[in-house]
């Protein structure tokens, strides 16, 4: 790949993102407490912010791909309804571990081997945003007075998360998932 072809990606990667960061803006502007509705089912919610999402694509960005229109759908949908650039390895079920060692480093275990994935959250905040989502789920709590927790989620996955003061370069983040199909006495002869 030529250093024309480098340029134009990085230049394309960075539009996309700005347009994402901006779109996410508007669709919380717009949805507002809607977003935390109770009353609304999973299905119902994800239903909606897909919906508006591509609506707010239509109205602002008209000029996109309908691949890039997908693509900020899904990483935006992702980080409003789930654990952002987490989300695609929670629902791997190859998947058995994912360790995050800083919002910029995010790894997972597959076949007992350990991958650096590439994925990273957009800034430190937004990972603090993701540990809070995770551990209020199971009413627990992690701040500057309370800066470690180890929790079961109730699919039976355990999270353990730091924050500073403990955790000297920012938050780290580890979930041990556990598989739908555990092992029996005949998988361990």
């Amino acid at each position: 790949m030529s250093l024309a072809d480098r340029l134009a990606k990085a230049q394309q990667k960075d539009r996309i993102a700005e347009i994402r960061q901006r779109v996410q803006e508007r669709l919380v502007e717009v949805l507002g407490p809607r977003l935390y509705d109770a009353s609304m089912s999973d299905t119902e919610l994800e239903g909606l912010v897909h919906q508006r999402l591509r609506e707010l694509l239509d109205e602002e960005e008209p000029g996109l791909s309908a691949q890039e229109k997908l693509l900020i759908v899904r990483q935006i949908g992702d980080s409003v309804l789930g654990l952002g650039p987490l989300e695609p390895f929670v629902r791997d079920p190859e998947v058995t571990d994912i360790l995050v060692n800083g919002w910029d480093s995010i790894y997972v275990e597959r076949g007992g081997k350990l991958y650096w994935t590439g994925a990273k959250f957009h800034d430190e905040a937004q990972l603090r945003r993701t540990i809070d989502k995770i551990v209020s789920k199971v009413g627990r709590r992690v701040d500057e007075s309370s800066p470690y927790v180890d929790a079961r989620l109730p699919d039976g996955s355990r999270v353990n998360a730091i924050i500073p003061p403990l955790a000297i370069d920012g938050p780290c983040l580890s979930i041990r998932k556990f598989s739908a199909d555990p092992y029996q006495a005949e998988d361990l002869i």
